[in-house]
């Protein structure tokens, strides 16, 4: 709109002037026309250029940066526009009236990129910008303009309605487009425009890329300077009520066209009504800017590989756009949203299948409006019936940076959200749920959603949506139009070849088809082959020939889906290949809602490369799978399709399983493990359940590599042939494996090999083993017993840690692991062969079933909390070789009652008998020097206590809490007292200090309640603090 129109439409309505409203709104038409008229009409040739450069251009030193293009066309406001933008950028180069080919040879040079002018949809079908050529108007489509700015860093396109234009920039890799959603008024256009490129200039950095961050200051500086432009104030208001001066003029957001909330013709034409609200009312509607920041591929994540594309037999639904405003209204601060056909908790699981959710929220991912918002990025997550919500929370970690062994330690969902909160603290993202078919899947990922955080799922069930507390919008079948539009397309034929003589045949054949997709498609391709009415006749008489289950036959549309899939496969198995049907039949094999890549696909059919992709390509053309967006693979197939298929395939099923996975593991060569891709990672167990949960692995395998079998939880069963040598980290992590037979062939078991194996209850080490990797066999629950060979040297850290039913274990070897055995609470009984030298840290911590232990003369030390928390320890020998207790070693050993430090030992470590409570006497030898930090803290039965003349000082909280300490006697080479070294012994009667000490720590006899008289000698320069507080027995004390 030309600003003088604008300014005499506003005269108009303060005057009350109907007269001239009217006037002004036949030269709006008169100008729309024109221009029009000029688009229609062929350009007269002309020599003379029409597109003049102005404004600075750049200088030698500083490469151009910005082109700034302005195509009046009967808009006075734009060359005071360009005028306003090339002031704020000195360096802006400026085309005025150019012509497209001008624009062309221009643009690659500069990569920011201004348009002012007309971009209106209704001069033409796809035809958004106006432009000049030979004197006339030129309006340019979409595919034009991309091709001239494809390769742009910054584009704004200031035109009425071009955000269907920007939106087309962005999908080809623009990564900061501004478009106007709207109609825009002159006025405010120019002041966006001149705002917006000022705080470009003022935060940008010559030779370095644009920030994302500055282009969102510089569109927020834009729409403030709109927001806050006033006028003159007076009779503004759609009451007639007069206001101040200095009242702002614009509502932004608004759009001019919305008849409800804004004036449309006469009186006050474009001001805003009390609907717009009451900081609107009487201002002027300035249309509403977007803002799209297209996210890259690395922050479009998905647990399925690469992030869903649309199949190229999508038909947009006028659903899309509303469901993405109601996303976006919805984004902040938080939300959990369901996508869903489901309106009661009563819904079954398959009457509102196939209403085309996941591609639904496949376009709103790939929309850039719901991709700037999110601009940290959007997760996908396949769910399906056989997931559970733990696995996908691993998943997401994965997605979020976390690495694969640490996602591994992931006990439960609870452990997992605690990881992953901080991982989504202060973003902005949106996390997809797809398929979600149960409450307890949905559940965890409620908690994560978070200011920033949204998360949106489908799903079938009207309990999920209860749960989620709001539903984005309802889902229900095609409308007719579209409905028939997809029949059309998908047949091939023209709507009036369809109708044919028989137009109620086809609204009654579309009324068959329910308005699902899938069922549209394979009607449309049975009527590329017959009329209308034979197609429908088909569907009213066919009788399935292989059952399915009757939820799913009754469901509305399946039934007849069914019979359409039977049909066209029949007909393919009868008049065309047999074994393309057969085939299309095995693809019941695969998992739910997983793409499958094409070297699967030739495992699963035995055939090579190029007959795999014309057996996809055949499959294809009859609408039976849809290939991949990179054309190597398939997307995931529609749970109704694998239904059918599973029906048809009957006994057949379990072979094609145990020959894809056969296949696989010959293909693997002698190393078997995952290959790279997501398929085997998150099907393999899929397949080896389908197979009977059996597996033999192929003579040709010499080694069982890193996770293998990994997550494999339907594998009971395993042979391992004798050419295997080893067995890899994680190689069967999580498997259901009963029992295992590890051929003599093997010589080495890696870390976490049979981690969380928690139905295992045997295994057999032969004694060709050397080494039993960290955390081996951890949380093998059901394990109940093992015997270590003479040949294994080592054994990894927590090897065996937590497998709370073993009750006997054989060592044959050097025990060198930390937490070897920690937390076998059901271990009762340890055999150690003389040729064990030491006992790691933490090795049998926690194994509260051990009652006695002896040590072999062999053993020189004790790790650090070797024995800790055995509380069913009564006994311990201790032989003479042992010359170190380490720290903790018998912490927390209640049953312990007594005990004998050998002669060879020199050091008691920390803690190393704390809250040993039933410890009534312990004998310290002479050879001990020192004794550590609580060694003795927590020994409430410990009456009495010798420490020898060896030992030089007594550590902090030594004996603290020992209430049952009624003597102790220091010896004359003790030179310090620690810290708390006595601390509430309120039994200690007396105590004799030597004259070697020099201190007493702080607190070392507080609250010694017992204690009666205390002699310092004069050897002592320092008392700490509180050190006899609380001797309330105390009636003598002697200080030098």
């Amino acid at each position: 709109m030309d600003a003088a129109l604008e300014f005499l439409e506003a005269q108009a309505f303060d005057a009350d002037d109907e007269e001239l409203a009217d006037r002004c709104e036949e030269l709006r038409a008169m100008a729309t026309a024109e221009i029009a008229h000029e688009i229609a009409q062929p350009a007269a040739s002309s020599s003379t250029p029409l597109g003049a450069a102005a404004g600075a251009s750049s200088s030698a030193a500083t490469p151009p940066r910005f082109l700034a293009v302005g195509c009046a066309n009967g808009l006075a406001a734009v060359s005071s526009e360009l005028d306003a933008i090339a002031a704020a950028l000195p360096t802006c180069s400026v085309l005025r009236d150019a012509s497209a080919e001008e624009v062309a040879r221009e643009a690659p040079r500069f990569p920011w990129f201004h348009f002012a002018g007309h971009a209106d949809p209704r001069l033409g079908p796809h035809r958004t910008l106006v432009w000049r050529k030979n004197g006339r108007a030129d309006a340019v489509d979409a595919s034009t303009l991309v091709q001239m700015l494809r390769g742009a860093e910054l584009v704004v396109l200031n035109g009425c309605k071009s955000l269907e234009l920007a939106e087309a920039l962005a999908r080809a890799g623009v990564p900061n487009v501004v478009g106007c959603e709207t109609l825009l008024l002159d006025r405010p256009g120019s002041l966006f425009a001149e705002a917006f490129w000022r705080m470009v200039a003022a935060e940008s950095v010559a030779g370095q890329p644009l920030p994302l961050t500055t282009v969102r200051r510089a569109f927020e500086a834009g729409e403030v300077a709109v927001g806050s432009a006033t006028g003159a104030g007076g009779t503004l208001g759609t009451d007639g009520g007069s206001v101040p001066s200095s009242t702002p003029l614009y509502a932004l957001g608004i759009d001019p066209e919305d008849g409800g909330k804004v004036v449309q013709s006469g009186q006050g034409r474009g001001r805003c009504l009390p609907a717009a609200g009451a900081e609107a009312v009487g201002r002027l509607a300035a249309g509403r800017w977007i803002l799209l920041q297209p996210l890259p591929p690395s922050k479009l994540l998905s647990n399925l590989g690469p992030f869903p594309s649309l199949p190229s037999h999508y038909v947009p639904r006028e659903v899309e756009e509303r469901l993405c405003t109601a996303l976006l209204a919805r984004a902040a601060p938080m939300a959990m949203l369901a996508l869903s056909g489901a309106r009661a908790a009563t819904s079954s699981v398959a009457g509102v299948a196939g209403l085309g959710k996941t591609t639904i929220m496949t376009w709103l991912g790939r929309s850039v409006r719901v991709q700037t918002v999110f601009s940290d990025g959007i997760c996908w997550l396949a769910f399906g019936q056989k997931r559970d919500a733990f696995e996908l929370m691993r998943e997401l970690a994965e997605m979020l940076g976390m690495p694969r062994d640490e996602s591994d330690r992931l006990r439960d969902v609870t452990d997992a959200a605690r990881q992953l909160q901080p991982r989504l603290k202060g973003k902005r993202m949106l996390l997809m749920l797809d398929d979600v078919w149960r409450l307890e899947q949905a559940k965890p990922f409620k908690g994560l959603a978070s200011e920033g955080v949204s998360v949106l799922l489908t799903t079938r069930k009207g309990e999920i949506v209860d749960f989620c507390g709001e539903q984005l919008l309802p889902l229900g079948p095609m409308a007719d139009a579209v409905a028939l539009r997809v029949l059309v397309e998908s047949s091939g034929k023209t709507e009036a070849a369809l109708r044919g003589a028989e137009p109620e045949a086809l609204v009654a054949l579309l009324k068959k088809c329910s308005g699902l997709p899938a069922m549209l498609r394979s009607v449309g391709r049975r009527c590329s082959r017959q009329e209308v009415g034979a197609v429908l006749l088909f569907l009213e008489t066919h009788k399935l020939k292989h059952k399915v289950p009757t939820s799913l036959e009754a469901a509305e549309g399946y039934g007849n889906l069914f019979v359409m899939l039977e049909g066209q496969l029949d007909d393919i198995e009868q008049h065309q290949d047999k074994q393309l049907a057969g085939r299309c039949t095995m693809l019941a094999a695969l998992p739910e809602d997983t793409p499958v890549p094409l070297d699967v696909l030739q495992l699963l059919w035995g055939l090579d490369e190029v007959d795999t992709f014309e057996c996809v390509d055949l499959l294809a053309k009859e609408h039976l799978v849809e290939p991949s967006a990179d054309g190597k693979g398939i997307a995931p197939l529609l749970d109704v399709v694998r239904d059918y298929l599973a029906c048809r395939a009957k006994s057949e099923l379990k072979g094609w399983h145990a020959a894809l996975v056969q296949r696989w593991m010959e293909g693997c060569g002698e190393v078997l493990t995952m290959q790279e891709g997501e398929y085997w990672w998150k099907s393999l167990n899929h397949h080896i359940a389908g197979a009977g949960e059996a597996v033999t692995i192929p003579d040709s395998v010499t080694s069982i590599g890193d996770h293998a079998f990994y997550y494999c939880s339907g594998l009971a069963s395993v042979t391992i042939p004798d050419s295997v040598t080893s067995i890899g980290n994680w190689a069967f992590s999580y498997c259901g494996l009963a029992s295992v037979t590890i051929p003599d062939s093997v010589t080495s078991i890696g870390g976490f090999a049979f981690e969380s194996c928690i139905c295992l209850t045997s295994v057999t080490i032969p004694d060709s083993v050397t080494s039993i990797g960290e955390q081996a066999f951890i949380f093998c629950s059901f394990l109940t017993s093992i015997n270590i060979p003479a040949s294994v040297t080592s054994i990894g850290n927590w090897a065996f840690g937590s497998c709370t039913v073993l009750t006997s274990v054989t060592i044959a070897a050097l025990v060198t692991g930390d937490r070897a055995f920690d937390g076998c609470t059901g271990l009762t009984s340890v055999t150690m062969p003389a040729s064990v030298t030491s006992i790691g840290d933490r090795a049998f911590s926690s194994c509260s079933g051990l009652t006695s232990v002896t040590i072999p003369a062999s053993v020189t030390s004790i790790g650090s909390d070797a024995f800790s928390s055995c509380t069913g320890l009564t006994s311990v020998t201790i032989p003479a070789s042992v010359t170190s207790i380490g720290g903790s070693a018998f912490l927390g050993c209640t049953g312990l009652t007594s005990f004998t430090i050998p002669a060879s030992v020199t050091s008691i470590g920390d803690h190393a008998f704390f809250d040993c409570s039933g410890l009534t006497s312990v004998t310290i030898p002479d050879s001990v020097t020192s004794i550590g930090v609580s060694a003795f803290c927590g020994c409430t039965g410990l009456t009495s206590v010798t420490i020898p003349a060896s030992v030089t000082s007594i550590g902090n909280w030594a004996f603290r809490g020992c209430s049952g300490l009624t003597s102790a006697t220091i010896p004359a080479s003790v030179a310090s007292i620690g810290d708390s070294a006595f601390y509430r012994c309120s039994g200690l009667t007396s105590v004799t200090i030597p004259a070697s000490v020099i201190s007493i720590g702080d607190y070392a006899f507080l609250g010694c309640s017992g204690l009666t008289s205390v002699t310092i000698p004069a050897s002592v320069t320092s008392i700490g603090v509180s050190a006899f507080c609380g001797c309330t027995g105390l009636t003598s004390v002697t200080i030098p």
